[in-house]
């Protein structure tokens, strides 16, 4: 019996157990169709130790290897994070608030933000606001990266206060954030504020990923520093294709698609992900029978 029979429009994921895996393609004398499926080579590493050198682990603990991020595919799995967000970048710089109560901080192109440098387990009792600024006309762009902060359904134990602007009294916060997870937020401008408090408890960690980048003007275009994400923010030429999707988690990667100044800017900007070429496409029609091996990741399809 197979492990899993595929018609429709969707389907679940499916992960094999083992290094082998068999696809047999079945049709009757009516109605024709396609599919193309995106294969990934992984493993997950034995308990306590981690992936080797050249691989990065997605947050499901899967190994894949380095060569795969930011291409603009997910090749973590459709209920992982992508994988443009898995691996650091080395390159970047991490703003620790620890240390900074009552500080501003100034921001680069895109780093990251954490409670210490090195990305340690945050303390109990803490209570710290760090200002984060951007250059005039900017906006901050926060995206969750890594959290482990004690779940609570209104985050009454551990929690991220964001707020838009620098804000000194604890006045309402536009976004509230505990759990291992929460969606991206925008400033409205170039200054963001971020309160942490933790209670005697439970301690965790955070790190978030931030991108300064503008909107421009409509019918305008991003100046020749700056590439076009596919909604139209303009980011720093310097980040396209760095492994990390500074564009945001519901764009397409900057890896994929990063227009060059001089693209106009409207409300309906908006491209679908570009198929790396450099993906090895396997057809049946041509395999019957056959064994083939495998690449890192690829595309399995009719023809």
């Amino acid at each position: 019996e197979p492990e899993r029979t595929v018609c429709g429009s969707s389907q679940p994921d499916f992960v094999s157990t083992g290094n082998f895996m068999t696809i047999r393609f079945k049709s009757d004398n009516s109605v024709q169709g396609n599919f193309r499926l995106l294969y990934t080579v992984f493993h997950y590493p034995s308990y306590g130790s981690s992936c080797s050198a050249a691989e990065c682990m997605c947050t499901n603990g899967r190994c894949i290897s380095t060569s795969l991020q930011g291409d603009g595919v997910n090749n973590c799995g459709s209920t992982s994070p992508s994988d443009d967000r898995v691996c650091d970048n080395q390159d970047y710089t991490v703003l620790g608030m620890q240390g900074n109560n009552g500080q501003t901080l100034t921001l680069q192109d895109a780093g990251y933000i954490s409670w210490t440098r090195d990305n340690s387990d945050y303390e109990n009792a803490q209570d710290v606001r760090v200002y984060f600024r951007a250059p005039i006309g900017k906006r901050i762009l926060l995206m969750v990266y890594n959290i482990d902060i004690e779940t609570h359904q209104n985050c009454g134990y551990d929690k991220l206060e964001i707020y838009d602007g620098e804000v000194f009294s604890s006045s309402q916060y536009q976004r509230v954030v505990c759990g291992t997870s929460a969606p991206d937020f925008m400033s409205d401008n170039n200054v963001i504020t971020i309160r942490f408090k933790s209670d005697s408890s439970t301690v965790g960690h955070f790190k978030l990923l931030y991108t300064v980048f503008s909107y421009p003007s409509y019918g305008s275009s991003c100046s020749y520093d700056e590439c076009m994400c596919s909604n139209g923010r303009c980011i720093s030429t310097a980040l396209q294709g760095d492994g990390v999707n500074n564009c945001g988690s519901t764009a397409v990667s900057d890896e994929s698609v990063c227009y060059e100044s001089g693209h106009i800017y409207t409300p309906q900007t908006t491209v679908s992900p570009l198929y790396p070429g450099d993906y090895t496409e396997i057809y049946l029609n041509q395999h019957c029978g056959d064994r083939v091996n495998l690449g890192s990741s690829g595309y399995i399809q009719w023809d």
